[in-house]
């Protein structure tokens, strides 16, 4: 394990998790802070539940204070204009889909299980590129049509053909759905526990926008912020920023075929929003099916008479003042309900294309000799929760300036260890399981 020198680069709470972590190793670490991250208020929002490492459970723990295995949270999906707890029960179906349509979803539902089936039995499968193929051949084309290709879109602001395969293995598949933990403290989800392990193991911090990566001898040698230079001749970079964002740093010094696939590896702009006066009796997490201007809502681990919301798209009012009407339509909040807090989250949503991954190994090969390590969500396409932020810079510490794909391949984005064609339409999200 590295315990050189290290510069970590990139906005909101992410760069300062990557930062604690090689504190917490005995590195000399300085963290260059781009951007803010999001307000208290809405930081706590991350998820309700991170991935299990045992393996980096001490640095871990160090790093975003101690965890517990997950406890059942009440999942839901808003549809046909109300809440429905999940699991749905197989004859609620009926009710959520169109009159007219309801037949043959459930002839192509029953198709495409019967095949999936044999296809165990007797060998065989289909290749899976995109999210739509990846519905399809587990609930049929219909179900697609009515219910996951509009969320789809509002979530990752793409239709389904043009996202990746993985992207819905990661939401919809029961195999992702094991070794679950969540924080023991849940009123900031480590935040405050990670800056205070920057304070106290002496980490430097600048808060200013990264200008330039200046090459010195084929490695990064400089780093140009908006008011100094770093010298970083003997340092390893981290940069959780996106591929485009550190392509950009990187200027002419950056290969051209590099810069071009990394400006396609883009995430798209999101934000989260704080409603008060939440009604109680809909559960800990929604899933909102119906045409929406938002996709998610989470009850806020401080306060559960409070709504985190997700969604895509800037934090305009005019967005804001949309998701209040639709969550009062919805009698998911009193008519009181007020914005408490909003704010844009750092680094977007990562959306992943059929063919991103590719693309993203080939700009980690064009990184890797650099000195450079790209990780957090931005930087891995992945929506990396604190514990696998945590894996994965571990990992790449572990493995040497070589093992960025690998990192990625294991930390970020797993094979699916177990069959998944068992996901069902009546779960819909791998959290429900």
């Amino acid at each position: 394990m590295s315990h050189g020198a290290h510069l970590v680069v990139g906005p909101g709470h992410e760069a300062g998790m990557v930062a604690a972590t090689l504190a917490a190793t005995g590195a000399t670490v300085t963290l260059v802070r781009t951007a803010p991250g999001l307000p208290p208020e809405l930081a706590c929002a991350r998820g309700a539940t991170w991935r299990a490492e045992p393996e980096h459970a001490a640095i871990g723990a160090r790093v975003h204070g101690p965890t517990t295995p997950a406890t059942s949270v009440a999942v839901g999906v808003f549809v046909a204009g109300a809440p429905r707890v999940l699991p749905l029960e197989p004859w609620t179906m009926g009710a959520i889909l169109p009159t007219g349509h309801r037949r043959s979803a459930a002839r192509s539902w029953l198709r495409a299980r019967a095949r999936n089936a044999l296809s165990v039995v007797v060998g065989g499968g289909q290749e899976e590129r995109t999210y739509r193929d990846w519905v399809v051949r587990r609930m049929g084309a219909p179900a697609y049509d009515l219910l996951y290709a509009d969320y789809a879109e509002r979530r990752w602001g793409r239709q389904g053909d043009h996202l990746s395969a993985s992207l819905a293995r990661v939401a919809h598949s029961p195999a992702l759905a094991t070794s679950r933990v969540q924080p023991t403290d849940v009123r900031d989800h480590g935040a405050e526990r990670t800056e205070a392990l920057l304070s106290t193991l002496g980490v430097e911090v600048h808060a200013s926008e990264v200008r330039r990566f200046h090459i010195q001898g084929k490695r990064i040698g400089t780093v140009e912020l908006a008011d100094t230079f770093l010298d970083t001749t003997d340092h390893t970079v981290w940069s959780t920023l996106s591929p485009a964002q550190t392509a950009d740093c990187l200027g002419a010094d950056c290969p051209p075929t590099a810069r071009h696939l990394a400006a396609s590896l883009g995430s798209l702009a999101a934000g989260r929003v704080r409603l008060s006066h939440a009604r109680s009796g809909i559960g800990d997490e929604l899933h909102i099916l119906d045409p929406a201007p938002c996709w998610r809502f989470v009850r806020a681990p401080d306060a559960p008479d409070h709504w985190l919301v997700s969604f895509t798209g800037s934090p305009s009012s005019a967005t804001l003042e949309d998701i209040r009407d639709f969550a009062v339509q919805g009698g998911l909040v009193d008519s009181g309900s007020r914005i408490v807090a909003s704010g844009a989250l750092p680094g977007g949503e990562p959306v992943w294309g059929p063919v991103d991954h590719a693309r993203l190994r080939t700009v980690l090969d064009t990184w890797r000799p650099l000195g450079l390590h790209s990780t957090g969500s931005a930087g891995t396409l992945t929506p990396l929760d604190p514990t696998s932020l945590v894996a994965h810079v571990q990992h790449l510490l572990k493995e040497g300036a070589g093992g960025l794909q690998e990192a990625w391949r294991t930390i970020a984005a797993p094979p699916t260890r177990v069959d998944d064609l068992g996901a069902r339409i009546t779960h819909f999200f791998a959290a429900t399981q």
